[in-house]
């Protein structure tokens, strides 16, 4: 990543190295006529005068646990080869902690809920019948305009089968049954997460394993996906 300086301000930046925005920058803003070409990155830092330069981004980051800690930009600093990035490291509120966690058990019931497949016994024959929303609702469209005295033949992953409407609500009661445990899952874990203390209980949790992104208002949070 690059900047765009003049003097201790930054024009523009952390960018990639854009040339035509670095160019238009000196020209419409400092009234100058410097100019850089795509491959001028390689010349970098790129000083235009005393004053103007093009110098590449680094992060003065300092270790930390990113399960329990975050980065916050507080200051920046202008050197002559390299515009720099200082950052100190605050503990991540145990609320943020628990609305990631949550988040991050929703996703896994939405995936489990959608990506399972179920094996349901119809009159001696096994069939493997996808559980994902599709499925769920061309099932339920079919059975709505069956009559019950009638038999259909239909096919789940390469076995026929020819059933009636009750059949069918039997299959649809079955993957009903799986979505429901995989909601009553995500229920029991949010709970889980909310009888938590503190972050070392959350940590305990066997399901836990994220690293967290600040994305609040304050200006660590904008210089917090720069690179060096």
């Amino acid at each position: 990543m690059y900047a765009l300086v003049n003097g201790s301000f930054i024009l523009l930046g952390p960018i990639g190295f854009n040339y035509r925005l670095i160019n238009s920058t000196i020209k419409d803003d400092l009234n100058l006529d410097y100019n850089v070409g795509p491959l001028d990155y390689m010349n970098v830092p790129i000083n235009f005068n005393d004053q103007l330069k093009i110098l590449p981004v680094v992060n003065d980051i300092p270790h930390h646990n990113r399960k329990t800690e975050y980065a916050n930009m507080i200051r920046w600093e202008v050197g002559e080869d390299r515009l720099t990035y200082f950052y100190e490291i605050l503990p991540i509120p145990l609320e943020k902690l628990k609305q990631q966690y949550k988040e991050k058990i929703t996703n896994e019931r939405w995936h489990k809920e959608n990506n399972g497949n179920i094996t349901v016994t119809i009159n001696d024959i096994e069939i493997k019948v996808a559980t994902k929303r599709e499925n769920r609702s061309q099932l339920a469209s079919k059975i709505s305009a069956m009559s019950a005295d009638v038999r259909r033949r239909f096919k789940f992953q390469n076995t026929w089968i020819e059933l009636n409407s009750t059949e069918m609500q039997t299959i649809i009661d079955e993957i009903d049954d799986y979505v429901q445990e995989q909601f009553d899952w995500e229920y029991t874990k949010h709970n889980e997460i909310d009888a938590c203390g503190d972050c070392d209980a959350l940590l305990s949790m066997p399901e836990f394993d994220i690293s967290y992104t600040n994305t609040g208002d304050s200006a660590g949070d904008e210089s917090s996906t720069t690179d060096g």
